[in-house]
């Protein structure tokens, strides 16, 4: 049997490896000192306690099977609830809120932050927005209330 070992130049050690340096244009486009990103605290809202039912909109402004939650605080902007399933930032939701001796109330929402809270749910914070008017969401609106 040969003894076969792997021959590498003196060249390959000397291989320099550090990244170029970014182009004139590259940096005059990076984030500037004054542009930072935190996250600005949310108004309070007022303790709201109800079952919803949620659906997600898709690309095509459909909306999902629904799946139910419930709400911790409600203010005229936004809706804050507790899922057992997680939702991406910036999606559009339907909610079907269900009041006791009470039609449901249809409401709609852009998600703002979903964060995981405890115990396999996740809270997710929602800015309203008017409740779409087509066809689809609707039919959602009227299978929810059927329940």
């Amino acid at each position: 049997m040969s003894d076969h070992h792997l021959q590498l130049d003196d060249d390959f050690w000397e291989f320099d490896d550090t990244p170029p340096a970014p182009a004139a244009a590259t940096i005059s486009q990076t984030v500037a000192p004054s542009q930072t990103f935190s996250r600005v605290p949310r108004p309070k809202g007022h303790p709201f306690r109800t079952e919803v039912d949620l659906g997600e909109i898709d690309e095509r402004m459909r909306p999902s099977a629904p799946w139910t939650a419930r709400t911790l605080e409600l203010s005229r902007g936004h809706l804050v609830l507790l899922s057992r399933r997680m939702v991406y930032t910036g999606r559009k939701m339907l909610i079907s809120v269900h009041l006791i001796d009470s039609k449901p109330t249809p409401l709609a929402g852009v998600v703002v932050s979903c964060d995981y809270d405890a115990d396999g749910l996740y809270k997710i914070d929602l800015d309203l927005v008017p409740v779409p008017r087509d066809d689809t969401s609707l039919r959602w609106f009227a299978a929810c209330w059927k329940k």
